[in-house]
């Protein structure tokens, strides 16, 4: 292990000038650049307790209750969660635990975190396998967990590909919980020893809290009318669904749409996408009791869960465009009608779940619109039947919990 982590740090500070660059060059990673290395000192955490390690929103969203209960459970042991993008921090930030930025896989880096939070167990959320970080658990005698572990098969290929270069750090993990026997099967096969499939933490999904200002705003703005959403699109996805949605408008439909790209700075770009097609629309941020635009255009980060119980008919993004798709639980758990597109290869195994149950829709492009006009008009009870997947697949929240209390002992 030693050897390969020397081998990997050096190729890691020979490309650190260019990620540098390419940080501050790139809007999304510029704000984060500076605290993940270190050098602005780390954000002001109680330590010694458990440190929760989610990249970004979706893998946030996956262990934001795994974090309540275990700040429930352990209330005089401090609960940190990292992330590394700034969409993630901002939804960290809300609590109920601390949070910070995930260092730079470099060994200073690494050190002084690990110093500054003196953590007892770590949590890391699906597929993060940094050396410097694993090493630096095992000097120290910290347990790591991984908890909702899954490869998809990108990923798989990918560490597949340099021929169990990382074998040695999966066997770092006290032990990986991986989310279906397909996500085991691969980790064993990449060289990890002790995995068990416990299912999905996703599935053990509690909508955020949503003010009684914005429960109204919303009732009153789908109130009476077909209503429908378009969730966590992608660039190549945001023409498409407006499309639709100028084709009801244009047909005498007060159809009521949320929009909501994956990204919220490019919130701009789809204004301009609107006005195109000669749609009103407004910013969530923006929006008032009264308005009753053809698009509201979704620019905060972490309402987005509870909003999809507001439109009865919701399209997932990152499934037209070959991103690999995104979560289908939050609007499922409100009983919606669910349209992915063709590319749900990162939720392979729940896409599966939900289309043997007969639960969702997937089309390609050129069926996306009359697929939407038509659940819109009659849902034919595919929204009642995700309900009930995600009721029945629920459960690797208490196996995680009893983990947890395990090696806390």
């Amino acid at each position: 292990m030693r050897a390969r982590r020397i081998l990997y740090t050096i190729l890691a500070c020979l490309l650190l000038p260019i990620g540098i660059l390419w940080g501050f060059l790139t809007r999304r990673h510029r704000p984060t650049l500076l605290k993940r290395l270190g050098l602005l000192g780390w954000n002001e955490v109680t330590p010694d307790g458990i440190l929760i390690h989610a990249v970004s929103v979706g893998e946030f969203l996956a262990v934001r209750k795994l974090a309540q209960t275990l700040q429930a459970a352990y209330p005089d042991l401090p609960i940190t969660i990292s992330t590394t993008t700034l969409t993630g921090q901002l939804l960290a930030e809300k609590g109920p635990t601390d949070s910070t930025y995930f260092p730079v896989d470099l060994p200073f880096c690494v050190n002084r975190f690990l110093a500054s939070l003196r953590p007892r167990l770590v949590l890391i959320a699906e597929t993060e396998v940094w050396p410097n970080f694993l090493y630096a658990l095992k000097q120290r005698g910290i347990p790591v967990i991984m908890v909702n572990g899954r490869l998809s098969d990108s990923s798989f290929a990918s560490y597949r590909k340099y021929g169990g270069f990382f074998s040695p750090f999966l066997q770092v993990f006290h032990l990986i919980l991986a989310q279906s026997d397909e996500d085991r099967e691969r980790f064993e096969a990449l060289g990890a020893r002790q995995v068990r499939a416990v299912g999905n933490l996703k599935y053990d999904f509690s909508p955020p809290h949503l003010s009684e200002d914005s429960m109204k705003l919303f009732q009153t703005y789908t109130l009476g009318r077909k209503a429908w959403a378009a969730g966590s699109t992608m660039p190549g996805e945001d023409e498409h669904v407006l499309d639709i949605q100028a084709f009801l408008v244009a047909r005498g439909d007060s159809t009521a749409f949320l929009l909501a790209p994956r990204h919220p700075e490019r919130v701009p770009d789809i204004i301009h996408l609107c006005k195109q097609r000669n749609l009103t629309c407004v910013r969530r941020t923006e929006f008032r009791e009264g308005q009753r635009p053809n698009v509201v255009i979704l620019d905060t980060v972490g309402e987005l869960g509870a909003l999809y119980q507001f439109f009865p008919v919701v399209f997932i993004g990152g499934s037209l465009v070959p991103t690999g798709g995104h979560n289908i639980i939050e609007p499922a758990y409100f009983g919606c009608d669910i349209v992915v597109g063709p590319h749900m290869e990162n939720f392979r195994a729940m896409t599966e779940a939900f289309l043997q149950e007969k639960a969702i829709v997937q089309v390609g492009i050129e069926d996306l619109q009359e697929t939407v006009v038509s659940l819109l008009a009659d849902s034919g009870g595919a929204g009642s039947r995700a309900r009930h997947v995600v009721e029945k697949s629920q459960g690797a929240l208490q196996i995680t919990l009893d983990t947890v209390a395990g090696v806390l002992k």
